[in-house]
């Protein structure tokens, strides 16, 4: 059932009547908000609670540019830094190397009605949130295999997306009653000061095109349930990144030793659990950097609203595919197995997958009239004392967005980082102006 939700619904705080109340369900460590603390050993959950009298950490801010997210300890401010934390969990029973092919993919379905199971049982108004790929399918199958009437499923993305219409039929055939909302524009601009907040400033506009949602599912949801991060955990998915050096070199960013830096700053990640194949490892880094930085980023602002529940990272559906082996990663092959034994109705063969971005930001960049002069607004004359609080050269920043407006390139990850570091520019100016006065 397609339910078409408009954008009249004006943003709702948090303590908005309609919102109901549920047991948030225990986040995995890495995931739960940071705790930062600066060398007089002041704690807080967000960064912006330290911006009085703080200088921007140069190493910190080409951390931004290049990867997007926090990488390690090091935050944007000097002296301030991330609280280390560990994560253990018990080696998976049975481990998956006694098992055949066939019997881990069915180890693997009960595992994930497990987590569906866990991550739901206080809640009402449970929801999946579902695309046209496979990792969202089948967290949508173990739902619906629970209760198809309890469980509903919701979608969004540009009104052209080629999810949209997969993620439809998904819900048709498990019979699970279907929420979609469809997104202008202007989504991500829209959002983009609530979410840059929501992540201590470092979520650009790429990771605000989902918030349009934030409100809108309130009231049909009270715990929503996300496939994220299960192209890593039980994919092949790898680490991405940095922009390439030269790139930050152009955009006037002193680079020496920084490389180094990075190199110590991921030695800082928890030791894999001695049980993890090559390619567990491999998950297991990228679930401490970039999924628990730029992939989370884009579901923090909704927290505020509703529970999100990222179902992968079960510890005991974590803990097993750990352990899987390249044969079983690969093309997420055991996934799609379990599909095909227990839910063939949304198979890779029933319902092949689609790939792409629910939002094209770059299309948005080229088209809107707003971004136009939001993107603007960045290379305005009046905007050059914030480059210049981060060291970035104007020059840069004006070719940067040329691109965009051309769409000669796409580039829209990395001039989304440029917003917010531009926006950390403009709010150390300011507060540095109040200071001289």
């Amino acid at each position: 059932m397609w339910m078409m939700q408009g954008y009249s619904r004006p943003w709702m705080p948090a303590a908005t009547l309609w919102v109901a109340i549920v047991p948030a369900p225990e986040l995995p460590p890495p995931l739960c908000p940071p705790r930062f603390v600066d060398r007089r050993g002041k704690q807080a959950s967000s960064l912006f609670a330290f911006v009085e009298g703080a200088r921007l950490d140069p190493a910190g801010l080409r951390d931004l540019l290049a990867w997007g997210y926090q990488r390690g300890s090091r935050s944007l401010l000097t002296g301030v830094r991330r609280q280390a934390i560990n994560w253990s969990i018990e080696p998976p029973s049975p481990d998956p190397v006694q098992l055949n092919f066939d019997e881990r993919a069915d180890r693997l379905w009960q595992l994930l009605r497990f987590a569906v199971s866990e991550a739901s049982s206080a809640a009402r108004r449970p929801r999946c949130s579902l695309s046209g790929g496979l990792d969202s399918r089948a967290v949508a199958a173990a739902a619906a295999s629970l209760d198809s009437v309890r469980f509903t499923a919701g979608s969004f993305g540009d009104p052209d997306c080629p999810d949209l219409p997969v993620a439809a039929e998904l819900a048709a055939r498990l019979g699970l009653a279907h929420e979609v909302s469809l997104i202008s524009h202007d989504a991500a601009l829209e959002n983009e000061e609530r979410v840059w907040e929501a992540t201590s400033g470092y979520g650009g506009p790429a990771s605000a095109p989902g918030a349009a949602t934030d409100a809108l599912w309130g009231p049909g949801c009270d715990v929503l349930l996300s496939a994220s991060s299960g192209d890593v955990i039980w994919g092949d998915t790898t680490l991405a990144g940095p922009s390439p050096r030269r790139r930050l070199v152009r955009s006037g960013l002193l680079m020496a030793g920084w490389e180094a830096s990075c190199a110590l700053e991921l030695a800082l990640i928890p030791e894999p659990p001695a049980w993890a194949s090559d390619g567990g490892v491999s998950a297991w880094n990228n679930l401490w950097t970039r999924q628990r930085g730029a992939t989370w980023d884009g579901v923090r602002s909704r927290l505020a609203f509703t529970s999100v529940v990222p179902v992968p990272w079960n510890p005991a559906l974590l803990s097993f595919c750990l352990a899987l082996g390249d044969d079983d990663r690969r093309g997420r092959s055991l996934l799609c197995r379990m599909l095909e034994r227990n839910a063939p109705e949304v198979s890779a063969e029933a319902v092949p997958p689609v790939q792409g971005p629910v939002h094209d930001l770059d299309r948005a960049f080229r088209s809107s009239p707003a971004w136009a002069g939001a993107l603007g607004q960045m290379m305005s004359a009046t905007e050059r004392g914030s480059w210049r609080v981060l060291g970035i050269r104007p020059s840069f920043v004006a070719r940067a967005v040329a691109h965009a407006r051309a769409g000669s390139r796409r580039r829209a990850g990395f001039l989304s980082r440029l917003r917010a570091a531009w926006r950390w520019g403009r709010l150390l100016k300011e507060r540095g102006a109040l200071a001289s006065h």
